[in-house]
């Protein structure tokens, strides 16, 4: 026997209706932000756009299709570079129980585990300035890093030797400056 009246019925998600929305994206767990937008009466959903996942939004109204485009781009470029920048800082992180399994042994060890989450947060922190460089200063990083010779590189790359060492003072020093807080 089949029961009609204890069937569930499926929500719709019911979103305002402006002629040009703009989406603001909330990261999940930012709860301030969504109490923020819903007290000053800006309609907030969580729903899939195409291309993400499921994420919250603010939805306020656009002026002109061409402004609701350009900011709902922006914003979508926005999440893009963030998503990145999370993957990428994932891959260099490390926690202890991955260390144990690489074989690290505290009571082997006299390594002190100040020493390494600093060299740590020294080791992200590089990486994250030479994300930010050239590849031309990557591979100029690179040519350090491997012990190359100037003349080598500064003629794979086409540039005078002097050329190159300039270029190589001016991007040591920029590393050096933006890593200075780490020493």
């Amino acid at each position: 026997m089949k029961r009609k009246g204890n069937k569930k019925k499926a929500s719709k998600l019911v979103l305002p209706r402006y002629a040009y929305p703009i989406f603001v994206p909330i990261e999940d767990w930012d709860e301030a932000s969504i109490r923020y937008y819903k007290g000053c009466g800006v309609p907030v959903a969580r729903f899939a756009l195409p291309g993400c996942g499921r994420h919250y939004y603010a939805i306020l109204a656009g002026r002109t299709q061409a402004e609701a485009d350009a900011l709902n781009r922006q914003m979508g470029n926005w999440m893009r570079q963030m998503a990145r920048d999370n993957a990428r800082r994932a891959e260099h992180e490390v926690s202890y129980d991955s260390m144990a399994e690489d074989g690290y042994d505290a009571a082997k060890e006299d390594a002190n585990p100040e020493d390494i989450l600093m060299n740590l947060a020294v080791i992200g922190a590089l990486y994250e300035e030479l994300a930010r460089l050239t590849e031309e200063g990557r591979r100029i990083c690179r040519m350090v890093a491997d012990k190359e010779s100037e003349c080598a590189v500064a003629e794979e790359m086409g540039v005078k030797r002097t050329t190159m060492r300039d270029h190589k003072k001016r991007i040591l020093a920029g590393l050096a400056d933006r890593l200075g807080g780490y020493r």
